[in-house]
């Protein structure tokens, strides 16, 4: 019989102590459920206990020399680095977006819109774009221009195709996953998505204009057929 104070008193078939002192600290580091009605508490005790809470004391005043200021004052300074980092990225996020307008705008004005069977065909290749940014400018222009099927490529550590389409034109039966298939192919990859939306990528960063150029041809052919 296990008794702590006058608060626990319980059978045990696992305690090698003849009283709680020897036990020195205890800090849980996890609970979780072992069965119905079972609960699973892990600690450290002991010596291995004081190590693990040197440990973490030490990781504390390192923190707080990276944040320049005291172990009490970790948690304030941390919230306002936070809150600066918010900030600014909410400002980045601002100048994306005026950037990818000027450069929807640049696009609308260009040789690269072209007509094609009922709708336009957009197709591009922005190196050292992220796939978000890609994805983005791609639902712009298709948005738009209106009835348009939009390609647009990257390259960075891999290759990124985005097919964006029209929901008139995937109502007459084009498909962003079909006409992806063939770029996605060169890159090596696959992709997935929507019939409006796919993202496709593989690690052929060399394909990439080859993939474009299936990619561009598959969707020329499918617009002149619905002419």
């Amino acid at each position: 019989v296990v008794e702590v104070g006058d608060y626990s008193r319980e059978l045990c078939g696992g305690t090698h102590v003849r009283h709680t002192g020897q036990v020195g600290v205890i800090k849980i580091i996890g609970e979780s459920s072992v069965g119905a009605g079972l609960r699973r508490v892990e600690s450290y005790t002991g010596s291995a206990g004081l190590a693990y809470l040197n440990d973490q004391a030490t990781r504390l005043r390192r923190v707080a020399e990276l944040l320049r200021t005291d172990p009490d004052g970790v948690l304030d300074k941390l919230e306002k680095v936070m809150e600066s980092s918010r900030a600014l990225e909410a400002q980045l996020a601002k100048q994306k977006a005026a950037g990818v307008e000027d450069e929807v705008k640049q696009i609308l004005a260009s040789e690269a819109l072209r007509s094609a069977g009922p709708g336009r065909l957009i197709v591009l290749r922005r190196n050292g774009w992220g796939v978000d940014e890609i994805r983005k400018l791609a639902i712009t222009l298709r948005d738009r221009v209106g009835s348009a099927v939009v390609v647009v490529g990257t390259a960075q550590e891999k290759a990124n195709l985005v097919v964006a389409v029209s929901r008139d034109l995937v109502d007459r039966g084009l498909s962003a996953q079909v006409l992806v298939k063939p770029g996605a192919a060169l890159l090596g990859g696959g992709g997935g998505g929507k019939p409006d939306l796919v993202i496709a990528g593989g690690s052929r960063v060399d394909e990439l204009d080859a993939a474009l150029a299936a990619v561009d041809q598959a969707a020329l052919a499918a617009l002149e057929a619905l002419s």
